[in-house]
């Protein structure tokens, strides 16, 4: 059962070259949102419209953006997208040697090590990388 999305809900953005799951209501004018494919134009605010009492923002496109056209719902939403960013991940050649990405990826430069890369999956969507190689979607992805 989904739930109504508001202005706390999680977004997954790239701020400063550094992507980062951060509050709706925490948006910032120039944050990219992968899921539009769009930089925000202006940060999150309350709309002053008297027919919407919420949060909103514009893209640079003067687009309108909701909490619910762009936040995660519920944990299993989230879950799934973090999901499909790791095996994202998993497909970025790997140097078995040195174990250090091969290819640039996100913000993560070229030589980047795979731990440094799990411990940001950690950090960032509050997640055990473990659940992400063996768990919840049953998939498993040696790559990674």
């Amino acid at each position: 059962m989904k739930i109504l999305c508001n202005e706390n809900n999680p977004v997954f953005v790239r701020r400063n070259g550094v992507y980062l799951l951060i509050p709706f209501c925490e948006l910032e004018e120039g944050d990219y949102i992968p899921q539009l494919r769009s930089t925000v134009g202006v940060e999150a605010h309350r709309s002053g419209d008297a027919s919407y009492d919420g949060w909103l923002l514009y893209t640079e496109d003067d687009e309108d953006v909701y909490p619910e056209d762009i936040c995660f719902w519920t944990d299993d939403d989230l879950f799934q997208y973090v999901e499909d960013v790791w095996y994202d991940f998993g497909a970025v050649a790997m140097n078995p040697e040195t174990e250090c990405i091969e290819a640039p990826w996100l913000h993560f430069p070229t030589g980047t090590h795979r731990e440094e890369i799990w411990h940001w999956f950690e950090h960032t969507f509050s997640v055990r990388v473990h659940d992400l190689m063996y768990g919840k979607g049953g998939r498993k992805n040696v790559n990674a």
